[in-house]
């Protein structure tokens, strides 16, 4: 009897196929790349919209007014939310030139009232500032009665820097003998003097303000136009 049709070169083609050889395993392995392209096709457009997302949540929370502030520990109990304001640096305030009793009036406000100052800082928030029970020379802490640790932020310690510094230019034209940092004398006020201007320029160098200060000419000179729009806390 003669065969239903004569072999091909199709059931050839099939047979290979089945057995692992052939054009037809060609084109499974084909589907395999197809596969693996398009899984991480996907993954690629999962990355895209993550990150998309994530840079409109943070366009979102910076614009809606609103800046966080902390210590420089990294983990610290002086995290505070602070408005945002967009000041002009530049002008002269009462806080600058030659020194008069409305001058020392308005530094003392600003010091006790115009700024966080006080803190109270417990025995968990301690451990997580990376300090010991005790200070690192054996003294103890200064307790509150609640026997939380007393202290100040160093905004303000910073902002008493300053305020030394300038009573210490000052100091031929104003009486501040009743100060306490005079009562210690001309050598350790000296000292705190430096150590003022030490705190300063670790200060500066640690979170300096990196906005641009442009440059302009006039009579042949370059000057810098200090008027320039800034991003700060308003307190």
């Amino acid at each position: 009897m003669a065969p239903l049709r004569e072999s091909s070169d199709y059931d050839e083609e099939v047979e290979e196929g089945l057995l692992g050889r052939g054009p037809l395993n060609d084109r499974g392995s084909q589907c395999d790349r197809n596969g693996k392209v398009k899984h991480w096709c996907k993954w690629i457009i999962v990355c895209i919209f993550s990150a998309t997302l994530i840079a409109l949540i943070f366009t979102q929370v910076h614009s809606s007014g609103m800046l966080k502030s902390s210590s420089p520990s990294l983990s610290s109990p002086t995290i505070q939310t602070f408005e945002t304001v967009f000041p002009r640096f530049g002008a002269l305030s009462i806080y600058s030139g030659g020194t008069n009793g409305e001058k020392e009036e308005a530094w003392g406000q600003l010091l006790e009232t115009k700024v966080p100052k006080w803190l109270s800082v417990s025995d968990k928030e301690l451990k997580a500032m990376g300090k010991d029970s005790t200070h690192s020379d054996g003294y103890p802490w200064h307790r509150n009665e609640d026997g939380t640790v007393e202290a100040v932020t160093e905004l303000w310690h910073q902002l008493h820097c300053l305020d030394l510094i300038r009573k210490y230019i000052n100091r031929d034209n104003w009486d501040y003998s009743k100060n306490h940092a005079w009562q210690w004398g001309p050598y350790r006020l000296r000292q705190h003097v430096d150590h003022c201007v030490e705190n300063l320029r670790v200060a500066i160098q640690c979170t300096g303000d990196m906005t641009p200060v442009l440059e302009y000419e006039n009579d042949d000179q370059v000057w810098l136009d200090f008027e320039t729009k800034h991003t700060c806390r308003k307190y």
